[in-house]
């Protein structure tokens, strides 16, 4: 099981959504649940991962205008078996 806390911070000018998708592959990737944002400003999020089975995980973003900058503020990770 993944333990960790994902923060995720944007600016500039943006509109569009940002989500959280886990896989156990690198083909069959689905949405984690309560792990996304609708963005219309810069801002930030964070997301809790504790008990998420998946071992990958990638961040999905949808751009409906505008150019923003990510940086993810701290992902801490540990795997219970």
């Amino acid at each position: 099981m993944l333990n960790g806390y994902v923060s995720l911070k944007w600016t500039g000018t943006v509109s569009g959504t940002v989500k959280l998708q886990g896989s156990g592959t690198d083909e069959n990737w689905v949405d984690i649940t309560g792990a996304s944002a609708t963005m219309t400003n810069a801002g930030s999020d964070g997301w809790n991962l504790n008990g998420q089975a998946y071992p990958k995980i990638r961040l999905v973003y949808t751009r409906t205008s505008g150019t923003p900058t990510f940086t993810i503020a701290e992902f801490t990770q540990k795997r219970r078996d």
